[in-house]
């Protein structure tokens, strides 16, 4: 199989890296006008299924850095998505809760997603969809070093 017009041979690092690039692209065309940025809206899943959650709970449930978590809330807080507050029991613990701007536009960010991952199967079979997916969830696995 070939690739562009290099007739280079198309591997499987580069076929992840272009699909990455894609998704990200449509990913941010698709949410920047509703104010939020790359995987914010993964936030805003979380928190519309389990809102008051602790910043390690969401980074775990997110499986990524609570770093990296921490960045995401401060620039969503600041946008007006997200509040923290102590937690009643122990103030040493933060929780994280939707403000009302984040409520308005589930539904938009619910819609936005389903036609993204609609596009991106559009012409598959149910069936090669479930294979993806498992092949996906079994690629994911081995990246992260996850013995099944």
């Amino acid at each position: 199989m070939s690739f562009d017009n290099e007739e280079k041979e198309i591997s499987i690092e580069s076929l992840i890296g272009d699909i990455c690039r894609y998704h990200h692209g449509q990913h941010r065309e698709a949410f920047h006008s509703l104010g939020l940025h790359h995987g914010q809206h993964r936030l805003l899943f979380q928190l519309w299924k389990h809102e008051g959650l602790t910043q390690s709970e969401l980074a775990a449930k997110m499986e990524i850095q609570p770093a990296t978590l921490t960045r995401m809330v401060q620039r969503m807080e600041r946008a007006g998505f997200l509040s923290r507050r102590a937690d009643e029991h122990d103030e040493r613990i933060s929780r994280v809760y939707l403000t009302e701007r984040a409520r308005r536009i589930k539904t938009e960010v619910k819609d936005r997603r389903i036609r993204l991952s609609e596009r991106a199967v559009k012409d598959f079979s149910p069936e090669e969809k479930e294979i993806l997916t498992n092949l996906l969830i079994r690629l994911r696995e081995n990246m992260i070093g996850k013995d099944r």
